[in-house]
């Protein structure tokens, strides 16, 4: 099969919708490439679609899988307290158990919000209602059909950069440049059937009612200056906590104290770093808003 097989670039796509894909364009008798490569569009932005829309139940499944791990560590953990060796082993084995009971508290805390966010954007477990599939498609192909402009432009850029200064490098972006324009084109073409299709099943609705999302390209820095925010405060009560938990540790025993002072520093440069992220989101905020 052309650009199929092991090599393929599309080696990573489901092989039965692959393959119905191309009969569906006339393989092996008379194929259809062209027409072949926006269905493939089309195909990869309805999955991208779905994966995005179940994000919310993922996200529960991931804080579960982390609660059982936690289990499973608090567990191990408990019965490494009986096999301690010296002085400072059991310290040492308490704070970790210490901490790990804080993260399954935590986590406890955010399967909780990931419960309530999954039963809000799919209820009942469904998180993408079969007729919406065509406006989160089109929406998908749009950002895709901007990409692949950008891209365009941005090789052509860069070439005529190079023309004097790297003829190989110019040689590169030119090819980059080819490519990207044809599949520029497979995009525009997938993206004007899209548009045709949601006129015809959705006609009256777009991507912004069904998800109340004015587009997949929102640069949403509002939200995350909020997310910036909240991880400053868990930041700043897990410090205090770790603090207050090393008073307890008996003098003398230099590697428990080590381990709470070395917890102490990385939880500060994670503090300093989100602080540093949250400043720079601010200040474009003040200068942009939420646009690009």
């Amino acid at each position: 099969m052309p650009d199929g097989g092991d090599n393929g670039r599309w080696r990573h796509f489901d092989h039965d919708a692959f393959a119905a894909l191309y009969r569906k364009n006339g393989w092996p008798s008379d194929f259809d490439g062209d027409a072949f490569e926006v269905d493939v569009a089309r195909w990869t932005a309805v999955e991208d679609a779905k994966y995005h829309a179940e994000a919310p139940l993922m996200e529960v499944e991931k804080f579960e899988l982390w609660a059982r791990f936690d289990e499973d560590a608090e567990a191990r953990l408990r019965r490494k307290l009986t096999e301690a060796h010296s002085e400072d082993e059991p310290w040492l084995t308490r704070f970790e158990l210490w901490m790990k009971k804080e993260s399954n508290l935590r986590n406890a805390h955010d399967l909780q919000k990931a419960r309530e966010e999954a039963v809000r954007l799919c209820p009942g477990g469904v998180c993408l209602k079969e007729e919406d599939v065509i406006l989160w498609e089109l929406e998908y192909l749009r950002q895709g059909a901007k990409e692949k402009h950008n891209d365009v432009w941005t090789s052509r850029e860069w070439e005529e950069e190079s023309k004097t200064s790297n003829p190989e490098w110019e040689r590169g972006y030119n090819n980059a440049a080819c490519r990207a324009e044809k599949e520029t084109v497979t995009y525009d073409k997938a993206l004007a059937v899209a548009e045709a299709d949601a006129q015809r099943l959705r006609p009256s609705v777009d991507f912004a009612a069904v998800t109340g999302m004015e587009s997949l390209d929102n640069n949403d820095i509002e939200g995350d200056i909020a997310r910036d925010k909240e991880w400053m405060l868990r930041f700043g009560r897990e410090i205090d906590s770790v603090k207050e938990w090393a008073l307890r540790i008996l003098m003398g025993l230099s590697k428990a104290h080590a381990a709470v002072d070395y917890d102490v520093d990385r939880l500060e440069q994670m503090k300093a770093r989100t602080q540093w992220r949250l400043e720079q989101r601010e200040k474009w905020f003040a200068e942009n808003g939420n646009e690009h």
